[in-house]
């Protein structure tokens, strides 16, 4: 995929749009988004790698004239950054899950869910408040928590009733 977007929001919607599509039939990579090529903040790069993988998509980060180079000329941080969504993603059942904002609720930004809804990833780009689905299955969740700027994981369990679900934040 390439996209042209403006911001990590707009490149999720222009991916969403990609991988709903492609209907099942292939997967996306995005692989040519200028966003890159605009700035080099940390966070806002941070914040496409995860609107990509949210929105149901595997994406490169690519720079110096779009070219991808020699891996050590990536910064350190912005590697780091890469990893954590790699590491977190590991952990989870990812090609059962879909793109699913619509189920977002509290300070959920974007939500990844299975059909039957009991798997399912909540992001928000806003650190420390609690993130929910409006549509859950009964039963004991296993939560992990990343904390997408140090990479440090934080496990909890919750059970629920089921239905809208609110999870708050370990500590």
């Amino acid at each position: 995929q390439q996209h042209n977007s403006t911001s990590p929001s707009d490149a999720h919607a222009g991916v969403l749009a990609a991988v709903s599509n492609a209907a099942g039939r292939y997967h996306v990579t995005m692989a040519e988004d200028n966003l890159p090529q605009q700035t080099s903040d940390r966070t806002t790069l941070r914040q496409l790698a995860w609107a990509v993988a949210m929105a149901g998509a595997y994406g490169l980060t690519i720079r110096e004239g779009g070219q991808v180079g020699p891996i050590e000329l990536l910064p350190d941080a912005l590697f780091a950054d890469c990893g954590n969504v790699v590491k977190f993603f590991t952990q989870t059942p990812y090609r059962a899950l879909a793109p699913a904002d619509a189920l977002a609720t509290a300070g959920s930004q974007y939500v990844l869910a299975n059909a039957n809804r009991t798997a399912f990833v909540l992001y928000s780009s806003s650190a420390g408040g609690s993130l929910g689905i409006s549509q859950s299955a009964p039963g004991t969740y296993d939560l992990v928590w990343m904390d997408i700027v140090s990479g440090v994981l934080s496990a909890a369990s919750a059970s629920v009733p089921g239905g809208a679900v609110r999870f708050a934040p370990p500590g």
